[in-house]
Order: structure tokens, then C-alpha cells, then sequence
């Protein structure tokens, strides 16, 4: 490349950055600060919870997904991911740091309804479907 007096000047390419990598059911960039090690419940045992934590896979790790709340009772009992599918009504046992919200279709519904059970948006909650 030339300078304007015409010598030519060797420049430094700069570095690429990296974009995160679009993903259809979570918005990873809302996730909550966690402390390392930190107790979660993921809401909603579909494509959103299974994302989150193939996601948290190729980070090398994240939070302990202690259960997946899901107001589906047919899936009370079983897994996902390793994770077991619980009532919603049990969260409060598992004495999580934080419950992230996955569903997309119900988002608004499971927030009122976390707020019901006397969570706070934001600092007890994070809707990230």
C-alpha cells in the first residue's frame, strides 16, 4: 500500500472478529452473568433447553442445569439432555441461582407465571427463547 508521498507502507491486517453464531431458538447474548459453577433450571423442555445446552457444550461448560421446569405434565418424570423434567412447582426446592426461560411460543405466560411464584425478571429470571 502507498502513503500519500507514494512510499510504499506495510500495514498490519486487522484481526477478524468473530460473530456470535446465530442460533434458532436462543438469544445467547441475553444470558445472564452467572458465578462459575452456578445452580440453573431451564423453562421448557423443547428445542430451546436442548439448544442452550448443546450450546453450553461448545463452550466447554457452563452453569449445572439442575432440571428443566415444563408446565406439560406429560413430560414430568422424564429427561432431556440428562436434565430431569420436573413441575414447575418444584423449582423452588432445587434452590436454583437463576432460571432461564428457553420457551419461545410461551415466553410471556411462564413470565407471569414465575413472577406468580414471587421470581423477579431479571435478577431471580432471564428470558432468553
Amino acid at each position: 500500500m502507498e502513503n500519500a508521498q507514494g512510499a510504499v507502507v506495510q500495514t498490519t491486517p486487522k484481526p477478524v472478529e468473530t460473530m456470535p453464531v446465530p442460533r434458532k431458538w436462543i438469544d445467547t447474548l441475553s444470558l445472564p452473568q452467572l458465578e462459575p459453577m452456578g445452580r440453573v433450571v431451564l423453562f421448557g423442555a423443547g428445542a430451546g433447553s436442548v439448544e442452550l445446552m448443546e450450546w453450553y457444550g461448545e463452550q466447554g461448560g457452563g452453569p449445572q442445569v439442575l432440571a428443566v421446569a415444563d408446565n406439560n405434565p406429560s413430560m414430568w418424570g422424564k429427561s432431556l439432555m440428562g436434565a430431569p423434567v420436573i413441575d414447575p412447582g418444584r423449582i423452588q426446592e432445587l434452590e436454583p441461582d437463576h432460571i432461564i426461560v428457553t420457551t419461545v411460543s410461551g415466553r410471556e405466560p411462564v413470565s407471569l407465571q414465575l413472577s406468580s411464584m414471587g421470581y423477579a425478571s431479571g435478577s431471580d429470571f432471564t428470558c432468553i427463547g
